[in-house]
C-alpha cells in the first residue's frame, strides 16, 4: 500500500537561547494496530520528503531534515514490536526581526537615559530655568 500524508503538528521548543535557537522538531509515525509481522513502514523514495525551495515556517528557515525507519518494542498491554517512521526537521530562527524590534529599541532607550548623566548640573539648571 502507498499513503501520502499532509501533517499539521506542533513542536515543543527550549527557549533558553532565544532568539538564537535552532530547534529540531521530531515527528514519529507509527501504528499499534498491527505488529511488525503484519505491517512494516518504510520510506519509499529517496528523498521521501519534499520541501519547496526557500521554505520558511513562521520565524524559521528550514536548515535540513533526516528520515529514519525503525522498530520499537511496546510494553503490555499491547506488547510487541511495531514499525516506526521518524522525520527530524532542523530549523533556524530568523534573527533580523528581533534585532530591529528589541535590541535596537533597547539600545536607543539606554543611550537616551544615560544622556542625562553627561549633562553637567550647571547646564541642567540653566536649561530648566529657561523652560519655566
Amino acid at each position: 500500500m502507498f499513503y501520502s500524508l499532509t501533517v499539521t503538528a506542533s513542536c515543543p521548543m527550549d527557549l533558553k537561547n532565544f532568539p538564537f535557537d535552532s530547534p529540531v522538531c521530531i515527528l514519529h509515525m507509527e501504528s499499534f494496530s498491527g505488529s511488525i509481522l503484519d505491517m512494516r513502514y518504510k520510506w519509499i523514495n529517496n528523498p521521501s520528503v519534499t520541501v519547496g525551495h526557500g521554505a520558511t515556517i513562521g520565524d524559521f528557515t528550514l536548515q535540513g531534515y533526516k528520515v529514519d525507519a525503525s522498530e520499537i518494542e511496546s510494553l503490555p498491554p499491547v506488547a510487541g514490536n511495531y514499525s516506526r517512521l521518524t522525520l527530524n526537521i532542523q530549523l533556524k530562527r530568523i534573527f533580523g526581526r528581533y534585532h530591529t524590534d528589541f535590541y535596537s529599541t533597547s539600545l536607543i532607550l539606554v543611550l537616551v537615559s544615560l544622556s542625562g548623566l553627561w549633562i553637567s548640573s550647571h547646564t541642567l539648571s540653566i536649561t530648566l530655568a529657561t523652560i519655566n
